[in-house]
């Protein structure tokens, strides 16, 4: 399913690297609307489009290739996300500091296709340190 979302995106983009987050300049012009459509995205916590944007960086297609990039779109991908988390808020004057839960909107599990990539790019560029 990843694989053929993929495949039509990879064909409709073209663009460079640049600012933000995902590495995508947002700007007018600055790189192809479908490519900036992507980084908007995985800028937003969409895990699907952080999978893709992470392929294309760590792949060098239609980005300049840049594996921290990568990895940590991959990261970002393979990580759960949401659901309630709780929160130490400290005393004020001299009451007693307390736990607040914060909802920080609906619970996405993490993509396995992610986590496979990032652990076999962490082995790949460890590698690749190994032999210099």
């Amino acid at each position: 399913m990843v694989r053929h979302w993929l495949l039509a995106g990879l064909l409709a983009l073209a663009g460079c690297a640049g600012g933000g987050l995902s590495g995508i300049p947002q700007e007018p012009g600055a790189a192809h609307p479908a490519l900036q459509a992507l980084a908007q995205r995985a800028d937003g916590g969409d895990k699907q489009a952080q999978l893709a944007l992470g392929i294309l960086y760590e792949q060098g297609r239609f980005v300049r290739e840049d594996l921290d990039r990568a990895e940590n779109l991959y990261e970002r991908a393979a990580k759960p996300s949401g659901g309630t988390i709780y929160v130490y808020q400290p005393p004020v004057g001299k009451g007693a500091g307390q736990v607040v839960p914060v909802n920080m909107g609906p619970r996405v599990e993490g993509l396995a296709e992610a986590a496979r990539r990032l652990e076999r790019l962490k082995k790949r560029r460890k590698l690749c340190v190994e032999c210099i």
